[in-house]
């Protein structure tokens, strides 16, 4: 209600503002886009679960046992 009574001042401030908005939004956008650009680009850094076997992480951790089992 302020705004239609407010003259042509208002409107004008008002169509300033509305057009900062679009080019806040679109400058937004295009900042997402080439960041999601730059994201897909890149590599990923995985770190890998299993990089040695079974035996020689044994080994690391103080081998196995020789005794002989006995029934």
């Amino acid at each position: 209600m302020a705004i239609r009574t407010g003259g042509p001042v208002a409107e004008k401030v008002m169509s300033s503002l509305a057009n900062v908005c679009n080019i806040a939004l679109a400058l937004g956008g295009l900042g997402l886009l080439v960041w999601f650009a730059v994201f897909m680009c890149t590599p990923r850094k995985r770190k890998q679960l299993l990089v040695t076997t079974s035996a020689q992480y044994a080994a690391e951790v103080g081998g196995t046992r020789t005794l002989r089992m006995g029934a």
